[in-house]
Parts: structure tokens; C-alpha cells; sequence
């Protein structure tokens, strides 16, 4: 967890603490194991709003512990297996998975289609991502899943970032078509006109997945190293730390 920690709610005998961020909105979130919840909160949100905001979802925060303590009472492992009660991350942000059964369509038989029998559902309130797929325990449906969510997010931001970048770099240049794969090589390169993302980019912060875009973006320009280190300073201020943690390939989870 983040270290910025200075405000708490009394909750069920817990201190739900309050952790200040450069976000516009305002979520809960739960700690695995013991499924206590925390809330992360634009810096300028006023307290009273804050409070009022965990207290018409406690419903909704009672719900997921009940679901994350049963999960984690059989496992202790804080690995994501996408299962009901696991905790997954999307650009640095934690959701509580639940793996629901996915209605069989007239004609469907099995329920091994790849993509097509596989949805989700997010609610951004209480960080919740709601996995449905023909088979529930079918690891590679609630995968599948949990990664169209997670691509539409990164090629979405990918490619507003990639365009930014080249009006500092190349103004007259086309912006890339962003796409997504499994790459064991790099988090983001360019190859045939195209920004090619790896789906390992998915759990880590907004700022490494800026940081893989603007190396790959600067990489394929030829970029002086001086100007481009002056640049990347200028546009990714966390730059070191988002380095850092593609090149160790830390687990997200430990860096929030």
C-alpha cells in the first residue's frame, strides 16, 4: 500500500484508512487476506464527502468481504487464480473478481468458444469486476474475460498517451494503431507501423504503461539520448519508478 495514509474511518471495529491520490474519482477497494477495505480519494475531496461516500456502500463493502474471507480461507496465496474472492489489478488499480456462470445459448454446446462466451461487468464504486463465462471454473474463460477488460483499458490510454508523445516529438506523424498480444520480449514496441502491447503490461501502473509507450514511441524516432532523457522527465514525472518496476518485473500488488 501507498504510505500516503493520514485520514481513517472507524468501520466494524476496523480503521479503514484513506489513501490520497492524483485520480477524479473516488473508490473502495479491499486488502487481502483479511478483507479489510480502504479507500482511495482525489487529493482535494473533502473528508465529510469521503466518509458519506463508504457510508451508503457498506452494503456493497459487506458483500465482497464475505466473498474475499471465504475465498481466503482456503487459500492463503495472494496470486490471482480468478476465482471468486481473488483480488486482480488493471493499470495498478485492485478489483474484486467474481466468476459468475454466463447464461448457454440456444445451440451453444460446451461452452468453449474461445472469446465469444466470456463477459464482463465493473462496478468502479467498490473496485468490482464481475467475471462471466460458460464455465466457472474454467481458468483460461475467466482469464480471457478479465483480459478484454483489461486490453480495451491499456490500447485505450496506449493511444491517447502515443499521440501526445509524437506532437512532442514528430507533430506530423500518423499516431499507431495500438494492439495487444502475448509478448515475452518487451512491454511495447513498435513492428510494422503498429504499437504492439504486451498483455503482461495489464496489472501495472498507469505510469509504466506511459513509460513502455514512450520508449517504444522514442526508440523507433532515434531520438538523441540527452533530448530524450530531458523529454521523458517532462512527460512521465515517475518515470525511475516505473523503470524500475518493468525492468524487475515486480508484482504489482506489492507497489500500491
Amino acid at each position: 500500500m501507498s504510505e500516503n495514509v493520514r485520514e481513517q474511518i472507524e468501520y466494524g471495529g476496523n480503521k479503514v484508512p484513506i489513501f490520497r491520490e492524483n485520480i477524479a474519482e473516488v473508490y473502495i477497494a479491499l486488502q487481502p487476506p483479511d478483507a479489510i477495505p480502504y479507500v482511495v480519494a482525489p487529493r482535494a475531496m473533502e473528508p465529510d464527502k469521503i466518509v458519506k461516500f463508504f457510508a451508503d456502500r457498506v452494503q456493497k463493502v459487506e458483500y465482497l468481504r464475505e466473498k474475499m474471507l471465504k475465498r481466503f480461507s482456503k487459500s492463503q496465496s495472494e496470486r490471482c487464480s480468478f476465482q471468486t474472492g481473488d483480488i486482480a489489478y488493471v493499470m495498478g488499480r485492485p478489483f474484486m473478481l467474481e466468476v459468475n456462470p454466463l447464461g448457454r445459448s440456444k445451440g451453444v454446446k460446451g461452452g468453449a468458444r474461445g472469446r465469444a462466451n466470456v463477459q464482463y461487468a465493473i462496478d468502479t464504486e467498490v473496485s468490482l469486476m464481475s467475471l462471466y463465462v460458460m464455465k466457472t471454473g474454467d481458468y483460461d474463460q475467466c482469464k480471457s474475460a478479465f483480459l478484454i477488460y483489461g486490453r480495451a483499458i491499456c490500447t485505450k490510454n496506449a493511444t491517447a498517451m502515443a499521440k501526445g508523445f509524437l506532437q512532442r516529438i514528430a507533430p506530423d506523424a500518423n499516431v499507431p494503431v495500438v494492439r495487444m498480444r502475448a509478448m515475452r520480449d518487451s512491454f511495447a514496441k513498435m513492428e510494422a507501423g503498429a504499437l504492439w502491447l504486451s498483455e503482461d503490461i495489464v496489472p501495472y501502473p498507469i505510469d509504466c504503461l506511459a513509460y513502455a509507450v514512450w520508449q517504444a514511441i522514442a526508440s523507433a524516432r532515434s531520438i538523441d539520448e540527452q533530448e530524450e532523457r530531458e523529454m521523458v522527465q517532462q512527460v512521465i514525472p515517475g518515470w525511475e519508478r516505473a523503470r524500475e518496476l518493468l525492468v524487475t518485473k515486480a508484482k504489482p500488488y506489492s507497489n500500491q
